[in-house]
């Protein structure tokens, strides 16, 4: 009997791939010098600064292939302020307008 892995096929996003395949090349041997340029041009093709791409390659390094997955926040559309505060603004702006407006 012949063993045979299991394997499952995952479609992985082509913004994905180009971040897996720019993290390698900045992951290559090299000196500081040829590092910084190779930094900047992975910024530049990402459109995202230098210490961004630098996180991206530390969280690649610590967590693998998921933490080049986009994620929502959990907090998406959530207030971080009191919602009684939240109220208390809401009054006063909509006070302040209805002056202008009557």
């Amino acid at each position: 009997m012949s063993k045979e892995k299991n394997i499952i096929p995952v479609d992985i996003p082509e913004d994905v791939q180009r971040r897996i395949e720019l993290i390698n090349y900045l992951m290559e041997p090299c000196d500081r010098i040829s590092y910084g340029k190779k930094l900047d041009e992975v910024s530049q093709k990402l459109n995202c600064s230098r210490r961004t791409v630098q996180r991206m390659v530390k969280k690649w390094e610590e967590e693998g292939i998921n933490s080049l997955f986009s994620t929502q926040r959990t907090d998406k559309g959530q207030h971080r302020i009191d919602k009684v505060l939240v109220d208390f603004i809401k009054k006063q702006y909509i006070s302040k307008w209805a002056e202008l407006i009557v």
